[in-house]
């Protein structure tokens, strides 16, 4: 019986990889690199992009909480206000002590965070006529806006409506 002989001469011949073998395996994971790198760029560019909106929106809301807080106006039953904005002898915000003090109120480095603006705006509104703006008449509703903005992103908008308990029903 004759078993298989392998020639030693040929496979000692082929003992490595060639240039272009190389050349190729080095396009190929290049590409794949510059690839990758793209891929987690793009990623840290969303999750910053997500951390700013997460810090904007509760910057908002954290406003927006104080706000409601507040009686709705310095009046405790009707006839309301007129005039919106801080009242006479209200120069601090440890002095405001109804929401619509706060019309008109700006933030610049809000509670530390740098490089952020907030902006609160209240005003009566109408529901039957337009629920959006300012109808100019006093009504038994105020609508707070609390808008954060940043250099870097599209501003955060919270919006609320705040009933004076009074005649709600009569609309």
């Amino acid at each position: 019986m004759k078993l298989l002989s392998l020639n030693p001469g040929r496979l000692g011949s082929q003992k490595g990889l060639t240039i272009g073998e190389i050349v190729v395996f080095i396009l190929i994971a290049a590409i794949s690199y510059l690839t990758l790198i793209k891929v987690f760029d793009f990623a840290n560019a969303k999750a910053l992009e997500s951390e700013m909106r997460t810090v904007m929106t509760n910057l908002a809301l954290n406003r927006m909480e104080i706000i409601r807080s507040k009686s709705f106006d310095e009046n405790s039953t009707p006839t309301w206000s007129t005039s919106l904005g801080p009242d006479a002898g209200e120069s601090t915000e440890s002095l405001f002590d109804d929401i619509d003090d706060y019309d008109g109120l700006v933030e610049t480095n809000v509670d530390g965070y740098t490089g952020f603006t907030r902006r609160c705006r209240v005003f009566y509104i109408n529901r039957t006529v337009n629920v959006e703006d300012s109808v100019g008449v006093v009504t038994d509703l105020k609508r707070i806006v609390v808008t954060v903005y940043s250099s870097s992103d599209q501003p955060v908008e919270v919006n609320s409506l705040m009933s004076s308990r009074y005649n709600v029903l009569s609309y």
